[in-house]
C-alpha cells in the first residue's frame, strides 16, 4: 500500500537552488540559521504509527529546548497527537522559539496513522538514550489512541448536530 504525501522543505530565505528545491512540492521560508554550527551528534528517531501525549510533548520539547539531554543546537519534528492533528515543532539555537505548528493534514482518527512522523535532534554530548526513553514515556497504548479518538469524533458528532 503506498501512503500518500505531500513533500515540503522548510529552508532558510538564503538557500537556493539546494536538492531540497527540485524535491519538495513545496517550499516554505524558514528561519536564517548560523551555518558556523557544527553538531558533534545527530539524533533521528521515526515515530510514524505512534500517537503523542500531547502535555508530555511539550514537557519532552521543553526539555530538549533547554538543556536537558545535552547541549542541542537544532531540533525539529514532526508528532501525531492524541485528538487526531500533526504538530510540527522547531528549535534553532539562538533564534527566537515558536510553539507547535498544526499541519494542514486530515484529522487522523482511526487508530495508528501511517503518515511520517519523528524527530531529529543536533547538538553536543546529547544523552540519545534518556530521550528515547522519555520520547517512549510520551507515546500512548492501542487503548488510550482508541479512547482518545472516540472522544474526539463524538465531540465532533455533537458538533455537526449543534
Amino acid at each position: 500500500m503506498e501512503i500518500p504525501y505531500r513533500s515540503i522543505a522548510i529552508l532558510p530565505l538564503y538557500l537556493q537552488d539546494s536538492e531540497y528545491h527540485t524535491w519538495a512540492k513545496e517550499i516554505i521560508p524558514g528561519a536564517a540559521i548560523d551555518t558556523n554550527i557544527t553538531p558533534t551528534q545527530l539524533w533521528r528517531v521515526p515515530t510514524t504509527g505512534q500517537v503523542i501525549d500531547e502535555d508530555s510533548l511539550h514537557e519532552f520539547w521543553y526539555e530538549i529546548t533547554h538543556g536537558a539531554y545535552g547541549q542541542v543546537s537544532r531540533a525539529k519534528a514532526i508528532f501525531d497527537v492524541a485528538d487526531g492533528r500533526s504538530l510540527y515543532a522547531d528549535f534553532t539555537l539562538g533564534v527566537p522559539a515558536t510553539n507547535f505548528l498544526e499541519l494542514d493534514l486530515p484529522c487522523h482518527l482511526e487508530g495508528r496513522p501511517q503518515r511520517f512522523s519523528g524527530i531529529e535532534v543536533s547538538g553536543q554530548n546529547l544523552d540519545e538514550a534518556a530521550m528515547r526513553q522519555t520520547l517512549e514515556d510520551c507515546c500512548l497504548s492501542d487503548a488510550a489512541i482508541w479512547q482518545y479518538q472516540q472522544q474526539v469524533k463524538q465531540i465532533l458528532l455533537e458538533e455537526i448536530r449543534a
